[in-house]
């Protein structure tokens, strides 16, 4: 028989009121046995009936002293036990939303990390096209083995998806694709007709688990993207299921929505399920590894109608609650699942952990009638129901604390201006010994996030906004901070943040420096030119407005100098493209070396070169160039003995387009040509 928590009906009061029944009749027999011996003899009639007079005084005072104890005891009865369950329901929505936000930053990391790049998108892009198999070829290719690596974290499914919702590539069974999901997973659909990423669990074709969806874009130009489908990481039911039973050292079970079993669409599926003891759900065999021997199941038979429709109800509320099962001393925590597109409960996970409470409350009460003292058993009462909930509440609070430590980021929660806890990888990585001592230094751990323009930092923020509030909108790019730990080593993190109550969040640093070092270094690999090693194109697109901004910032003047090497062709022709590649790069070298650190050099194609440079008037724009030009005139370069260059420059003018000025530029340049070339001009 299953008792819930929240009603005051338990074994602790039921209990009492049994041995408080026995008193009561032990006192009435005792009340009839005085009348009796108050009738033997007249002689013993007086004493009688002072020990009559006794007896019922006691008897009155051990009544009222019950009565008392009863109605007092129920009262705090049932304070403590909905406070022990709103404390025990609170930690264990903390430590599920722990769990949640674990394995969505490393589906994030994943996505951003190992999927989000221009390879993958174009070969989606390129499914629309006649080339749509030999896209999905070269798309398993680019990632099985990635998908190999990242299985290691827990991950079952890599599953990409069309625009229209037909699978396009399943990395984790390649053979099977071209099925329409539009009426299977909703998630896939809603993400595909949104452009925005959504997780939670649900039911596929092939297994259920704990997606996460992202929307893919093709890049076509800087700023113009094209929707190309939609990626889904997705771990299953047991790594989600396992993580939490591990942490928590308790049983854990899987229940699916009855609704979703037997809809049509899911028939292959049934024979992985079993019935449980709820009409509305049914066990996944799969996901049922993860608990342990001894799970109690909860049988039908043990549940009244009248309770399974009040369960039903709390279930599908989607709020957490617990019941307590008297033969098996356990406790049962609900933590109802909702899909995150129909709002609707499609699955609930069941806890069980061992609870001894009501014996040892049982046993307690018994020894305390036994000795006769209600008095002692009153005060002895209240002394072992303080210490057992606040021992139940420590325990509460260092499974939280085994929880959070476990995780291997950092992990705080915080209202964004305080912190009010912290987990000890936190403080390993400032070097403190206690979130006291750092507070002494710091109130926020804002204040230790680096000032540099490939992340977050304070500098960024709006006035009057908090930074959690700020990035808990923003995206996983956006969402980057770079921290110095306590030897002054800067790393990258990742922040996911989880709303909590009372406006708090727990917000998890998740350490990516290996990734983002790779990155860097191929983002630096892509905005220099290969043959020259200075700066190419996509370095001018990508910085160009912010160069422009940082001139208007000192009240200084962008200056364009464009050049180009004077017959250029004919050095390829006579000596051969080497040593016209030799030339490029001796050049290129001289130039940068003659330029100021704060000035750009790029290469704009072939012989053609761009210095980027700041300057007060056109006049020392012309300075700059004619040092250039000449430089480069009387410079003995290897196999060719003489090189020289036709400059042409212009100052961009304010609110213009850049092409504008380049085309200035250009024009300057080709006046150089025309007045006989090695020289400068301005436009």
């Amino acid at each position: 028989m299953f008792k819930k928590l929240q009603d005051i009906e338990n074994n602790f009061v039921k209990n009492s009121n049994l041995t408080i029944d026995i008193t009561m009749v032990f006192l009435i027999l005792l009340l009839l046995l005085s009348l009796a011996l108050a009738s033997k003899s007249e002689r013993d009639r007086y004493q009688s009936k002072t020990r009559l007079n006794n007896l019922m005084l006691l008897t009155l005072v051990l009544l009222v002293t019950n009565s008392i104890f009863y109605l007092l005891l129920n009262v705090y009865q049932e304070s403590e036990n909905e406070q022990y369950l709103q404390e025990y329901n609170a930690n264990i929505k903390k430590d599920y939303q722990i769990i949640e936000s674990k394995f969505k930053t490393i589906a994030e990391v994943m996505f951003d990390t190992t999927i989000n790049n221009k390879d993958v998108t174009a070969l989606m892009k390129k499914a629309y096209t006649a080339q749509k198999e030999r896209a999905r070829e070269e798309l398993l290719k680019l990632l099985e083995e990635k998908y190999a690596d990242i299985k290691k974290y827990g991950v079952r499914q890599l599953h990409f998806h069309l625009k229209n919702s037909e699978s396009f590539l399943r990395v984790h069974q390649a053979d099977k694709y071209g099925d329409d999901l539009t009426n299977l997973r909703a998630t896939v659909k809603w993400v595909n007709e949104n452009y925005k990423s959504i997780s939670g669990f649900e039911e596929g074709l092939l297994y259920n688990g704990f997606r996460y969806v992202f929307p893919l874009f093709y890049e076509r130009a800087k700023g113009k993207k094209e929707h190309v489908g939609s990626v889904e990481i997705s771990f299953d039911t047991y790594t989600f299921l396992y993580d939490f039973s591990r942490s928590h050292s308790m049983q854990v079970d899987f229940l699916v929505s009855a609704d979703i079993v037997k809809a049509k669409k899911f028939q292959q599926n049934h024979s992985n399920y079993i019935p449980s003891a709820f009409d509305s759900f049914y066990y996944e065999q799969d996901a049922s590894k993860v608990a342990l021997h001894n799970f109690h199941a909860i049988k039908g038979q043990e549940i009244s109608d009248k309770k399974r429709d009040v369960l039903k109800r709390k279930i599908f509320r989607g709020d957490i609650f617990t019941l307590m099962c008297e033969k098996g001393r356990a406790f049962f925590t609900f933590i109802p699942i909702i899909h995150p597109v129909s709002n609707k409960v499609v699955a609930l996970v069941l806890l069980q952990r061992e609870n001894t409470v009501l014996e040892k409350r049982k046993d307690f009460f018994n020894l305390g009638f036994v000795v006769g003292s209600l008095l002692i058993l009153l005060v002895s009462i209240f002394v072992f129901r303080e210490r057992t909930h606040k021992q139940k509440f420590r325990e509460l609070s260092l499974k939280t604390r085994h929880i959070i430590d476990s995780q291997d980021a950092m992990v705080i929660i915080t209202d964004g201006i305080n912190i009010y806890d912290e987990n000890q990888k936190f403080l390993e990585f400032f070097g403190y010994s206690s979130l006291k001592e750092f507070k002494e230094d710091y109130k926020c751990v804002c204040e230790r996030f680096i000032k540099d323009a490939n992340y977050f930092h304070l500098d960024k923020l709006p006035k009057n906004t908090l930074w959690v509030h700020f990035l808990e909108h923003k995206t996983d790019k956006e969402r980057r901070v770079l921290i110095a730990d306590k030897n002054g080593v800067e790393h990258s993190f990742s922040i996911a943040l989880t709303a909590f109550e009372n406006s708090h969040f727990i917000v998890t640093f998740a350490d990516i420096s290996e990734t983002m070092q790779e990155h860097f270094v191929l983002e630096n690999k892509a905005l220099h030119d290969k043959l020259t090693g200075i700066y190419n194109r996509e370095f001018f697109d990508n910085t160009i407005n912010h160069i422009i901004q940082q001139n208007h910032h000192v009240a200084r003047r962008l200056g364009l100098v464009m050049f180009d090497i004077d017959y250029f062709k004919k050095i390829n022709d006579y000596h051969g493209h080497t040593i016209g590649d030799t030339v490029l790069v001796a050049l290129a070298t001289r130039v940068r070396d003659s330029i100021r650190e704060e000035d750009f050099l790029i290469r704009w194609g072939g012989e053609e070169f761009i210095v980027l440079v700041s300057v007060t008037s056109v006049t020392e724009l012309e300075a700059i160039a004619e040092h250039l030009r000449s430089m480069i005139e009387h410079h003995s370069f290897k196999y060719v003995k003489e090189v020289t260059c036709s400059f042409g420059v212009t100052l961009y003018r304010e609110d213009e387009a850049i092409i504008q000025t380049i085309q200035r530029a250009d024009q300057a340049m080709y006046l150089s040509k025309k007045n006989g070339r090695n020289c400068v001009s301005k436009l």
